[in-house]
């Protein structure tokens, strides 16, 4: 039977270099030994505890690695924090809590000095046994080799989701400039970008054969001389869509598979299967990224390891690499491939260096696919399911293309930013600038957790010289003073104020912009010099057109025309009373056909009681003959207009 796990109890006598060391406050230059938690060998670890320790190599070059072989930690309220250096400034590895830190070696992605720097803190209630940690060093690199590290900045042709605007078919270019005497001012702008779809479908294609960073000295080195177990978890820092849902953790396995189920982190991955995707038979596993999985051996040599890289493109990517790492059962035959997963396009990339067949052992099955969290729906590369036929290859890579309903729209904006006017939504536009104009196109990303990211670019239409400009023109306002219902316009009367200081141009007035742009005598308002409209027209749009004879080039602005209803106070009226009269009289009973909205004001008589607000009058004992005026205001240009109301006292009869 393949793999038994022995369990050795066995007495050590450490002499002076190969001390044991609990959880303190210190630094230690040791490469053998144990490091236990503060109760040592056997002890709890106490409350409240919080520690800083930092164990360094005794050679320098070296790197210290912990295999963590025991760990009993109350999760979710103690927790171990692991960075790569000799002080908590260097770079985060890890923190780890109800799951066990597994092996964790420093590499030269952190300061250098090949130190691990560890913090332990515990809170006020609940001790555990803690844990036993094996300390050694090897050289400084990865997976105990010498090799050289990335400076953590990748190439990629996947993009970042991202917009360029230019001429039609000219990418970031320019379209050419506007020449007016060709007859027309319109020209197609493009915005090229990446259109992506949601993660609830993919298409899975072939790619050159291009990986984005190297296989060899990751900066976060796995399963180091151990087999069939999953990663601790790795921390994302960003969240990544697949299959519908998103995901900022996630953890790989010894035999070339990453899985977004991170509770077995730390624990044994299996090897075994005999089925092809989408399964969860044997040692297949939902929510997973297959590439290529199938059964090699790190404890027998190789490298396995991830690192979050920085493309050129701008974004982040996580890449998980397995590097010259022996074939279970045909040692001498290795494998090397690498896992990609892209920030924000959510794009997988699978790259085999070089795949070999074991076909004595475990049928010789091997898969490069993905599989959803249910299992029931699987994307796998043609000829790579877990029962096709076996299969060898060098320099190979596939790319799984999220390619569910477009996540991606996009909106071009007149100006520069998005603050201006809207005039698209769709990849090319036609535009027709009459002056040198700036286009701006924004493309929007809503990603499966609802993240919505913006991209923008720019593009500007010239226009060359030759171009005229429509001077803008005031709004002309007229009073229907006579009451006819219609006012006639001189329009010609704007002609200097849109030509200005331009000479050698016509000047022309349309019912409509499309009519105006067009420029021929469809919709021409005439006569120009008498053009009538009716209060039910007010107000009314005119486009004016201007047109360099000699180059064709024009512009257009537009003005209003307004009918201002002349304001009426009625016709004047009268009433005759005794001076003993008593009653209340309504003055606007004594005027007729009055606006609304109107002031009375008291200009003649004496006596009774006048009520401006009410509009009425009580006569009253001595009062004399009284005249008041209505007075509605006028909106300009028509004037205020008065009436008078008049009631005249008599002497009772006696």
């Amino acid at each position: 039977m393949r793999k038994i796990l022995l369990l050795v109890l066995s007495f050590f006598v450490f002499g002076v270099n190969a001390q044991n060391i609990n959880m303190q406050d210190g630094s230690f230059n040791q490469c053998s030994g144990t490091f236990f938690d503060s109760g040592g060998n056997g002890g709890d670890y106490a409350n409240n505890e919080l520690f800083t320790l930092t164990i360094c190599p005794t050679t320098a070059g070296d790197a210290v690695t912990l295999d963590f072989t025991f760990w009993d930690v109350e999760g979710g309220w103690d927790d171990m924090t692991i960075y790569n250096g000799d002080s908590t400034a260097d770079p985060l590895i890890g923190t780890y809590s109800g799951a066990s830190p597994g092996t964790i070696t420093a590499t030269t992605a952190g300061d250098g000095t090949g130190c691990l720097t560890i913090v332990w803190d515990s809170d006020g209630s609940t001790t555990q046994g803690g844990w036993r940690a094996d300390i050694s060093c090897a050289p400084i690199g990865g997976g105990g080799g010498s090799c050289s590290p990335g400076n953590g900045t990748g190439t990629s042709t996947a993009g970042c989701p991202n917009v360029i605007g230019g001429g039609l078919g000219l990418g970031d270019v320019d379209p050419a400039p506007i020449d007016c005497s060709s007859g027309t001012n319109c020209v197609d702008i493009e915005a090229t970008y990446l259109d992506l779809g949601d993660t609830t479908d993919y298409v899975v294609s072939s790619i050159a054969y291009a990986p984005p960073y190297q296989f060899d000295c990751l900066a976060n080195p796995i399963s180091v001389g151990t087999d069939d177990v999953w990663s601790p978890v790795i921390n994302l820092p960003f969240d990544f869509c697949f299959y519908g849902n998103s995901y900022n953790q996630c953890i790989a396995g010894s035999n070339g598979i990453i899985s977004f189920d991170t509770g077995p982190a730390s624990g044994p991955s299996g090897y075994a299967f005999s089925n092809n995707l989408p399964s969860t038979v044997g040692a297949l596993f939902a929510n997973s990224i297959y590439g290529v999985y199938h059964d090699i051996d790190p404890s027998l040599g190789g490298e396995v390891g991830w690192e979050l890289i920085t493309l050129d493109t701008g974004c982040r990517a996580l890449v998980a690499a397995w590097h010259d790492v022996p074939m279970f059962s045909c040692t001498s035959v290795l494998y090397t491939g690498m896992m990609v997963l892209y920030e924000d396009t959510n794009i997988i990339e699978v790259y085999v260096e070089e795949k070999n067949v074991c076909a004595g052992w475990n049928g010789g099955n091997a898969i490069i696919g993905i599989q959803d969290d249910t299992a029931t729906v699987a994307h796998v590369a043609p000829g790579r399911n877990g029962l096709d036929p076996n299969w060898a290859v060098t320099n190979e890579a596939w790319r799984f293309t999220p390619n569910g309903p477009s996540i991606t729209t996009v909106t071009w904006y007149e100006g520069s930013g998005t603050a201006g006017p809207v005039v698209g939504n769709t990849d090319v536009i036609n535009v027709c600038p009459t002056t040198t104009t700036t286009y701006t196109a924004e493309v929007t990303y809503t990603l499966c957790d609802g993240t919505i990211l913006t991209e923008t670019d720019e593009t500007v239409v010239t226009v060359n010289d030759g171009a005229v400009t429509a001077n803008p023109v005031a709004d002309m306002v007229q009073c229907d003073a006579d009451g006819s219902g219609d006012e006639t316009f001189d329009l010609t009367s704007n002609d200097a104020t849109v030509l200005g200081t331009q000479t050698g141009a016509t000047v022309a007035y349309y019912d409509s912009n499309a009519n105006a742009v067009a420029g021929g005598a469809a919709g021409l308002l005439t006569p120009a010099n008498a053009f009538v409209i009716t209060t039910a027209q007010s107000p009314y749009t005119v486009h004016v057109r201007i047109e360099d004879t000699a180059t064709g080039c024009y512009d257009i602005t537009t003005f209003d025309l307004i009918i201002v209803v002349d304001a009426n106070a009625g016709t004047d009226g009268s009433t005759t009373i005794c001076d003993d009269s008593t009653a209340v009289i309504d003055l606007f009973s004594l005027i007729t056909g009055e606006d609304a909205g109107g002031t009375w004001v008291r200009t003649g008589g004496t006596g009774g009681t006048f009520n401006a607000a009410a509009g009425t009058f009580l006569p009253a004992a001595g009062a004399t003959t009284s005249t008041f005026d209505y007075t509605v205001t006028g909106v300009a240009p028509c004037a205020d207009d008065t009436s008078t109301a008049t009631v005249n006292i008599n002497a009772a009869v006696t």
